[in-house]
């Protein structure tokens, strides 16, 4: 299906901002699939326009559309290959009313995010501070207050789908188990501990970027990325059933018994 731009008076005030902003920069178009691999514009599912800041490369803000051009997210990085969010980043459903708009600063949540029904109507105003929930406010589809019964409710609320191991967690740990061995030096000089390993899953579940962010031992670091680099591509995280990417951090423990 070819894809065309929509009617820029359906989308809100912020696109246009947006869009002026990203005259002065670098812009690249991919095409994607029903998978969200890459392919060529006639067949293409969806659509990405990607800014990047013509004075700082990592900069860069990514315009998501569906292939007959309705909206499905402007999202804005400080580092896009570290998938570090900074500014506002907004969704659109299907009938192209806003359905979340959150605030990052350097990668963490920071104001307030909104979500909202289906109808336009605000269902909650979560307040974060680098990371960290401070208050919420919840409503109703048809807009009275709801309380939510218990502070984890508030975290549900605003927590997008996490990206997920092919099988879930259980099947992930049955292959961390199979496919780890204990470097035999660390074991020798009973060394143990667990080593953080970062990784973002792109909306089609490939991983990139895998990096170590806690180390523990040279050798035992080496096998922890060797058997992340040899994982299956991942369910991609979703907001409102649409992919999006997301930075995840997997701890790996070394324990000797």
């Amino acid at each position: 299906m070819p894809f065309r731009l929509i009617n820029l008076h359906r989308v809100t005030a912020l696109l246009s901002v947006l869009l002026l902003a990203c005259m002065l920069s670098a812009q690249d178009t991919l095409y994607f699939d029903q998978y969200y691999a890459e392919t060529r514009r006639d067949s293409a599912w969806f659509v990405e326009i990607r800014h990047f800041d013509a004075s700082d490369t990592n900069r860069c803000t990514v315009l998501s559309y569906y292939a007959d051009g309705s909206l499905i997210s402007a999202v804005k990085y400080s580092n896009f290959t570290k998938n570090e969010y900074n500014g506002r980043c907004s969704y659109w459903n299907k009938n192209q009313q806003l359905s979340q708009e959150i605030s990052y600063k350097q990668g963490k949540r920071q104001g307030i995010h909104k979500v909202f029904y289906s109808n336009g109507q605000l269902k909650s105003a979560i307040t974060w501070d680098q990371d960290t929930i401070v208050q919420g406010a919840f409503f109703k589809e048809d807009g009275s207050p709801k309380i939510p019964e218990y502070k984890e409710d508030m975290y549900a609320e605003a927590e997008l789908s996490l990206p997920e191991f092919p099988g879930g967690n259980e099947a992930l740990s049955m292959y961390l188990r199979l496919l780890l061995r204990y470097p035999p030096k660390a074991r020798e000089n009973n060394i143990q501990g667990t080593v953080l390993v970062s990784f973002v899953v792109e909306k089609n579940g490939d991983m990139t970027n895998v990096r170590l962010e806690q180390s523990v031992d040279p050798d035992i670091d080496k096998e922890a990325l060797r058997v992340v680099n040899r994982m299956p591509g991942w369910k991609p995280g979703r907001i409102d059933d649409v992919p999006v990417r997301v930075l995840f951090t997997l701890p790996i423990t070394f324990r000797l018994e």
